[in-house]
């Protein structure tokens, strides 16, 4: 498969097993996207590509809904649409609203969802229109805003992180904002099944805690840290380059893997329920019951 790079990625849970779903830039492909699945150790393309780069992509089961969605968006809200089973494609857009720019689709209490600039954040509902739930706008003077990651706290709560180490807490409809304890900007944020939030962020940022309770860990690094997740006990943490373990506050340098070596690439975490991936420009990994590190792409 001749690709540039792999923009992003999801996984979709059908028939027991995970399957990952990549947007991928075509080599020689400027700034089209083309869609692709990996079923079994084979790669399979879809029919749309899109004129523009994919900058988040996440899979929802609606209630009620006999298949999943897939759905990937650009940052100025133009989207591309899958129903995985019947494989037909639909090319849409967010609804038009003032927005600087999407960063990222989260999957989150059986809907997909969007974050980007200026606070904003949307959810996709199962008809396909999308609603605002943006969280108060600050003043331009007062510096740049966004949410880069947003995540389910359960009991219909949600979490958005972003630039300037804001944390901002939506619960019963209602945004808050949190104390945070630094203002370097933020990448991402997952939350455990306990309810533990881990947010990772530049120049070696990594927060831990709970709504009212921050910690910030001193990791004495100088490189961001991009992706975060939370998978069967452990917790991942991806810089650029490497894959870590957050272990007892301390980030240690992942070792399991297989013979052909650890990833170039890193950015992502894609997770499903039987494994997560590790997604990077150039190289996709999978870790699952086998406790190893393995490269799919």
């Amino acid at each position: 498969m001749n690709i540039e790079a792999i923009l992003t990625g999801c996984v979709v849970h059908k028939g027991g097993r995970d399957i990952a779903v990549c947007a991928m830039q075509a080599a020689g492909g400027g700034g089209r996207t083309s869609f692709h699945v990996l079923i079994g150790d084979d790669w399979f393309g879809y029919e749309e590509e899109p004129e523009w780069a994919a900058v988040g992509m996440a899979a929802a089961q609606y209630p009620g809904a006999h298949d999943v969605v897939v759905v990937a968006a650009a940052p100025d809200g133009h989207t591309w649409e899958l129903s995985p089973s019947s494989r037909v494609e639909r090319l849409s857009r967010v609804a038009q609203g003032d927005y600087s720019g999407i960063t990222r689709l989260a999957s989150i209490d059986d809907a997909v969802w969007a974050c980007g600039m200026g606070r904003v954040v949307k959810r996709r509902e199962a008809g396909g229109v999308w609603l605002e739930l943006s969280a108060p706008k600050d003043d331009i003077a007062n510096g740049i805003t966004g949410f880069t990651g947003i995540a389910s706290l359960g009991n219909d709560a949600q979490i958005a992180v972003g630039w300037r180490g804001e944390i901002w807490i939506r619960s019963n409809g209602v945004w808050f904002q949190e104390d945070s304890p630094t203002n370097s900007n933020f990448n991402n944020v997952s939350v455990g099944p306990d309810g533990a939030v881990v947010v990772v962020g530049d120049r070696g940022g990594l927060v831990l805690g709970r709504p009212g309770q921050w910690t910030a860990l001193d990791c004495r690094t100088d490189f961001n840290l991009q992706g975060v997740c939370h998978f069967a006990g452990e917790v991942f943490v991806c810089s650029d380059f490497e894959i870590f373990r957050l272990v007892d506050g301390a980030l240690l340098r992942e070792t399991r893997f297989g013979d052909e070596g650890e990833p170039a690439t890193c950015m992502n975490f894609l997770v499903g329920k039987t494994c997560v991936y590790s997604q990077g420009e150039r190289h996709l990994y999978r870790f699952d019951d086998a406790r190893r590190w393995a490269t799919v792409l």
